[in-house]
């Protein structure tokens, strides 16, 4: 499966494949680009995205669903911030004619309360 890199560089890794019930599970890893607002500094809160789509398949052929046990590694961190709501939504974005599925992982970062006071006084 080849994606299309919507907001980054992604490199995947199949992890479990099921072709009769037509599921595929993957792990994807990369640098993904995004814009920020740092208007609120030190106060600010950002909403990390990976939008995925297929290179060459539109939603006729392939659609995106949510999986309900998909989440983020409890160990994961980022150092000054607080790891807030992970969220997935599959949507359907189209190319002039053309309608492809869409896969949208989503977090929030803000900076913790205290750290942010004091980067302000």
């Amino acid at each position: 499966m080849l994606f299309f890199k919507q907001n980054g560089f992604p490199t995947k890794y199949e992890i479990c494949a099921d072709e009769e019930q037509g599921y595929l599970e993957y792990r994807v890893r990369g640098d993904f680009i995004k814009t920020f607002d740092f208007s609120r500094y030190p106060y600010e809160a950002h909403q990390l995205t990976i939008e995925l789509e297929h290179k060459n398949l539109n939603a006729s052929y392939l659609s995106f669903k949510n999986d309900p046990t998909s989440n983020i590694d409890e160990t994961v961190n980022v150092a000054g911030w607080n790891i807030g709501n992970f969220e997935t939504l599959v949507t359907e974005h189209s190319y002039g004619d053309e309608t492809y599925s869409r896969f949208i992982f989503s977090i929030s970062l803000e900076r913790p309360a205290v750290s942010a006071f004091i980067k302000s006084v």
